[in-house]
């Protein structure tokens, strides 16, 4: 699966999609984290709901999905 261009990443996280694919956290991560960053009052919020974030999208891959991102379809 080829990673999708920039724009088309950030589109499709901020509609909150995520393939089911351990190789799209990254750029779903930093979309989000993109979408979010406004309503941070420190950089221990920030750094909060990253961890977070990375939690749940690692969960949703292993756990959800078994890495298989034809579980969306």
């Amino acid at each position: 699966m080829q990673e999708p261009s920039q724009a088309t990443q950030r589109e499709i996280a901020r509609e909150f999609i995520h393939s089911g694919a351990a190789n799209s956290i990254t750029w779903v991560r930093e979309a989000v984290m993109d979408f979010v960053n406004p309503y941070f009052a420190s950089e221990f919020e920030e750094i909060d709901v990253l961890i977070a974030l990375q939690e749940a999208l690692a969960n949703a891959v292993l756990h959800g999905c078994q890495n298989d991102p034809s579980c969306w379809e």
